[in-house]
C-alpha cells in the first residue's frame, strides 16, 4: 500500500508558521489523522500534521464565511437586482439562489483538466471565478429575503446562521425561536429580546446563559426562574430582585420603579459561569451532553472531537466550524451539512456528502476533488467526470503535486476566499481594524484580502443621531407622540458608536411597542459585537 510522505508523525511541540506561537501535537491527534486519511483504492494519502496552530487554522477557515454582510447586486443569470452576500465589486458570477439551485445551470459546463505545471490554488481560483456562486444560503425561507446561512425562516429579517425561526430579527445562531430580537445563540425561546446563550424560555429581556425561565429581566447563569429581575446564579426562583426574595406585590412595586438603563450597564459586564452541561472530559465553552471534546464552543452530543464549533450529534471531527449534524471523520472544513463523512479541506458542503476534498458549494456528492457547485455527482475532479478507476489514479497524483508545491494538508489559501477579511466571521473572533495596519514590505503572502466596498447611503427624508432618540419605551412613545413611530420609518438613524446609518422596519417597531422597549441607538453590527463580547 502506497503512502505519501508527510511531516514527522510524532508527538511534540510545534511552532506555528504564521504567528510563531507554540502548539502541541498529541497522540490522539496522530490517531485521528491516520483514521481520516483518504483512500483511493489501495492508495492511502496520509494526512500530515498541521503547520499552523489551532487559532490560525480557525482564523483561516472563518475568513471564508460571510454570515451577516449583505449587498444589492445584479444576478448574472436573470440580470435582475438581488440581495447577495457578495458585494457588486467581487469578480465572481453570482446567481439568485433559486436559479442556482435549479436545473437552469450545469456546473459540469465549467469542467477542466488539471495542469501539473501549475499550482492547485491557481487553478482552483480560476474555476471558482468561472463557476456561478449562490447569492445567499437561505433554504426554504418564507418572507425572509434578508437572511443568510439559514433554513426554514418565516417572516424573519437579518437573521444569520439560523434555522426554523418565526418573526425574529437581528439575531445570529438561533434555532426554533419565535418573536425573538437582537439575540445570539438562542434555542427554543419566544417573545424575547437581547438574549445571549439562552434556551427553552419565554418572555426574557436582556438575559445571558439562562435556561427554562420566563417573564424575567437581566438574568445571568440562571435556571428555572420566573418573574425575576437582575439576578445571577439562581435556580428554581420566583419573584427575586437583585438576588433577594420578595413577595409578588413587593416584586411588582420594585419593577415599576426601576431604572432599566442603569441595570443594563451592570448586566452587560456580568460574566457567564458554568456554561457546560452534562459533559465529561471536555475543554471549552457551551458544551452539552458530550465527551472527550477539546476546544472550542457551542457543541452538543459530540464524542472525540477537537477544535470544533457549532457542531452537533457528531463523532471524530477536528477543525470544523458551523452547523453539521450527524457528521463523522471531517477535518479542516467550514460550513458542512448533515449526514456527512470524510470531508477534508472544504467550504460549504451540503447534506449527504462523503469523501469530498478541497471543494466549494457541493451537495450530496461522493468522491469529488477540487470541485465547485456540484450536485449529486461522484468521481469528479475540477468539475469533470471520471470513472472510479480514473479518479483513484488521478487524485493521488494531484495530492502528491500539492505536497511538492506546499499546498498539501492545509485549508485553502486565503487568496481563494471570495470575501474581504472584514466581511467575515474571522474578523468577529480575530478582529483587525484594517489591512493596512499590518501591510509593509515583510507582509507574508498568506495574509488576507480586505474589502473597501462601501454600500450607497440609504435615501431617506431625514437622519436622526442615535443619542437624540427618546430613552423611554415605544409604548410610552405611542401614548405621547404616536406620529413619531410612523415618521421614523422614513428616517435613518446614525449609530451613536460607529456613525453608520441604519433604518428600522415596521415589524421591529411593533415588537418594541409590545414590550415597551426603547428604539435602538446603535447599528445592528455594533449590537451584535456587544452580544459577542458578553461571551468572553
Amino acid at each position: 500500500m502506497s503512502v505519501i510522505e508527510t511531516n514527522p508523525a510524532e508527538v511534540g511541540t510545534r511552532t506555528c508558521r504564521h504567528c510563531s506561537s507554540s502548539f502541541d501535537i498529541m497522540q490522539e491527534d496522530l490517531d485521528f489523522y491516520a483514521k481520516v486519511s483518504p483512500k483511493f483504492g489501495d492508495y492511502v494519502a496520509e494526512i500530515p500534521t498541521p503547520t499552523l496552530c489551532p487559532d490560525c487554522r480557525q482564523r483561516r477557515r472563518l475568513a471564508f464565511r460571510n454570515e451577516r454582510k449583505l449587498y444589492t447586486r445584479t444576478c448574472d443569470a436573470s440580470k435582475k437586482p438581488i440581495i447577495s452576500m457578495y458585494s457588486p465589486d467581487k469578480p465572481y458570477k453570482v446567481y439568485d439562489q433559486k436559479i442556482w439551485r435549479s436545473d437552469a445551470r450545469d456546473p459540469m459546463d465549467y469542467g477542466r483538466d488539471f495542469d501539473f505545471s501549475r499550482t492547485f490554488t491557481e487553478q482552483f481560483g480560476e474555476l471558482i471565478k468561472d463557476t456561478p456562486f449562490p447569492s445567499l444560503y437561505n433554504y426554504f425561507g418564507e418572507n425572509s429575503d434578508y437572511c443568510n446561512c439559514c433554513n426554514y425562516e418565516r417572516s424573519c429579517y437579518l437573521t444569520s446562521s439560523a434555522s426554523q425561526n418565526q418573526n425574529s430579527l437581528y439575531s445570529a445562531y438561533i434555532i426554533d425561536c419565535k418573536n425573538t430580537v437582537d439575540s445570539y445563540m438562542v434555542f427554543r425561546c419566544e417573545n424575547s429580546y437581547g438574549l445571549v446563550d439562552c434556551y427553552d424560555s419565554y418572555g426574557l429581556l436582556y438575559c445571558s446563559n439562562t435556561r427554562n425561565s420566563s417573564s424575567s429581566w437581566f438574568l445571568t447563569n440562571c435556571t428555572n426562574c420566573q418573574s425575576c429581575y437582575n439576578c445571577d446564579g439562581l435556580d428554581n426562583a420566583k419573584y427575586c430582585f437583585d438576588n433577594q426574595q420578595y413577595s409578588q406585590e413587593e416584586y411588582q412595586k420594585l419593577l415599576d420603579n426601576v431604572n432599566h438603563l442603569e441595570t443594563f450597564s451592570r448586566w452587560k459586564n456580568r460574566k457567564q459561569q458554568n456554561t457546560n452541561f452534562f459533559s465529561t472530559n471536555v475543554d471549552g465553552l457551551h458544551i452539552d451532553n458530550s465527551t472527550r471534546v477539546q476546544k472550542w464552543y457551542n457543541v452538543r452530543n459530540l464524542e472525540d472531537c477537537s477544535y470544533v464549533a457549532w457542531l452537533y450529534d457528531s463523532t471524530d471531527c477536528f477543525d470544523v466550524y458551523a452547523w453539521g449534524q450527524n457528521s463523522q471523520l471531517c477535518y479542516e472544513d467550514v460550513a458542512i451539512g448533515d449526514n456527512v463523512s470524510w470531508l477534508l479541506f472544504n467550504c460549504n458542503i451540503d447534506n449527504n456528502a462523503s469523501d469530498v476534498l478541497y471543494s466549494f458549494h457541493c451537495t450530496s456528492c461522493v468522491h469529488c476533488f477540487g470541485c465547485d457547485g456540484l450536485r449529486n455527482k461522484e468521481y469528479c475532479i475540477f468539475n469533470q467526470q471520471y470513472t472510479k478507476e480514473e479518479y483513484n489514479e488521478l487524485a493521488p497524483k494531484i495530492i502528491d503535486h500539492m505536497k511538492q508545491t506546499g499546498e498539501r494538508g492545509e485549508f485553502f489559501h486565503p487568496s481563494l476566499s471570495p470575501f474581504g477579511y472584514n466581511e467575515t466571521v474571522a474578523n468577529e473572533y480575530y478582529p483587525v481594524e484594517s489591512i493596512t495596519t499590518y501591510q509593509d514590505n515583510s507582509l507574508p503572502d498568506w495574509w488576507y484580502q480586505w474589502s473597501t466596498y462601501e454600500a450607497p447611503q440609504p435615501q431617506v427624508d431625514k437622519i436622526i443621531p442615535g443619542e437624540k432618540l427618546p430613552e423611554y419605551g415605544c409604548a410610552t412613545i405611542q401614548e405621547k407622540k404616536p406620529e413619531f413611530l410612523s415618521d421614523i420609518l422614513r428616517y435613518a438613524i446614525r449609530c451613536e458608536v460607529s456613525g453608520k446609518l441604519f433604518r428600522l422596519i415596521p415589524q421591529e417597531i411593533d415588537f418594541y411597542t409590545k414590550h415597551n422597549l426603547p428604539l435602538p441607538r446603535k447599528h445592528p453590527d455594533v449590537r451584535h459585537a456587544e452580544r459577542m463580547a458578553m461571551r468572553k
